[in-house]
């Protein structure tokens, strides 16, 4: 049985534009007043601001730094690693004194050569600017969600992609000058093109979302687990095409120094910016109990993959949307939650399934509890900042994270009688 998706005023074209253009303008209107009224500052911007720059030099082999023998945190940070000469050089002539180290992957830094090429002030607007846009873009993949699983375009529709586009997380997301807006879209199309049985589309998103923060790379669980083949092989194609390009551009070295520098990634940020596990873990226990709270992180962590691979095989016959979405929950909710640094712009990653997940609250009270606790804990990022805050505030959106978790793993384990009435949609609505 094919499910009829409702006609409404939304079905026309012009009106979905309309809606479209209200959540960009919203939201340039909302971006203006708030740096009018709160200036942001350079933020996270340095980092790729030097590395398209240190790229579109060719200067690859000074786009990473030397890590220092004693440091115990991040390499990215300035008191980590020590800058090469050609990355020192431009950070002078920039003005910037003692920036982040890009330890992003090669790629990424083609990817930023277009923001080298101007002064700062004008560049960082440019990304702010696209920012915005993406994230705008993840509420538009985040309504065709809503619609999909709801089987109706209605006034809902239209509330998710302006809440997205106009919610402080938004605000945060842009004002942070990280790659995470960026990275939500590239979830998004992901998460799209499996939804739609688009390949190519899926394989171009899991690539750019992998070299630029990792967080597509624990969706690639959804399509193993769900043998769907003809994914994996497109992406393991264009993965390994467009991998081999960046080499015949950049040459071996850099990516030599990146393989040696992964082993040091891993080291979490310190609280309360980083509000992970590992990063409560580190804050929180004591000495003596560490050992046993981090095995018991391990233990966690293997359990919930586990199940979540069962979860997605007992379902691998269902063609149905909700299965993909539930799968990405469960498996973004776990990165957030055991990532070794998880700060609040991260949970711009969400930003895709807050559509799923107000669908799906239509149907139970499990499901409008989950919103609640996922869409309404991370909505306003108040934590994982400087403010003098109580731990429970300034860790409040990790629960998000442990909700999105164990609701998509419940959700695949549940029984649901509508995937037998929903799964050809999936098939014949190509958007």
């Amino acid at each position: 049985m094919t499910t009829i998706v409702r006609s409404s005023r939304f079905e026309s074209l012009a009106n979905r534009i309309l809606i479209y253009l209200l959540a960009l303008t919203g939201l340039g209107a909302i971006m203006t007043i708030r740096q009018m009224t709160k200036p942001s500052g350079l933020a996270d911007f340095s980092v790729f601001y030097l590395g398209g720059q240190v790229a579109g030099r060719g200067a690859w082999n000074d786009l990473y730094p030397v890590v220092s023998p004693s440091a115990v945190g991040h390499p990215g940070l300035p008191d980590a690693s020590e800058p090469k000469h050609v990355y020192r050089e431009l950070a002078q002539v920039a003005g910037f004194r003692d920036p982040y180290r890009y330890v992003y992957s090669p790629p990424s830094a083609i990817l930023l050569i277009p923001f080298g090429y101007c002064r700062w002030e004008s560049s960082i607007i440019v990304w702010w600017v696209l920012t915005g846009a993406c994230c705008c873009g993840s509420g538009f993949v985040s309504a065709a969600m809503y619609a999909r699983v709801a089987g109706r375009h209605d006034w809902t529709w239209a509330i998710v992609i302006l809440v997205v586009a106009w919610c402080p997380l938004t605000w945060a997301t842009i004002r942070s000058a990280n790659t995470s807006g960026v990275t939500s879209l590239m979830i998004s199309l992901c998460l799209y093109g499996m939804t739609t049985q688009r390949s190519v589309l899926t394989s171009f998103a899991f690539y750019v979302g992998a070299i630029l923060k990792f967080a597509t790379i624990p969706l690639l669980v959804i399509p193993i687990a769900l043998g769907r083949f003809r994914i994996l092989g497109i992406l393991a194609a264009a993965s390994i095409l467009l991998t081999a390009g960046v080499i015949a551009l950049t040459g071996i070295g850099p990516w030599q120094e990146y393989v040696t520098l992964l082993s040091t990634l891993g080291r979490p940020n310190l609280y309360p910016v980083n509000f992970s596990t590992l990063g409560l873990i580190n804050q929180f226990i004591g000495v003596d109990y560490l050992e046993w709270a981090l095995a018991a992180r391990r233990v966690a962590m293997a359990t919930t993959i586990v199940a979540l691979c069962v979860g997605l095989r007992r379902n691998r016959h269902c063609d149905d949307a909700r299965v993909v979405l539930a799968g990405a929950s469960a498996s973004l909710g776990w990165f957030l939650l055991f990532a070794p640094t998880t700060q609040n712009h991260y949970f711009a990653y969400l930003f895709p399934l807050w559509g799923y997940y107000v669908a799906e609250a239509r149907y139970s009270w499990l499901a409008r509890f989950a919103s609640l606790v996922i869409v309404g804990g991370s909505i306003i990022p108040i934590g994982g900042s400087s403010r003098d805050l109580s731990p429970l505030l300034q860790s409040h959106m990790i629960w998000s994270a442990g909700a999105a978790m164990v609701f998509g793993l419940v959700r695949l384990f549940q029984r649901d009688d509508r995937r037998d009435q929903t799964s050809p949609a999936i098939r014949d609505e190509k958007d």
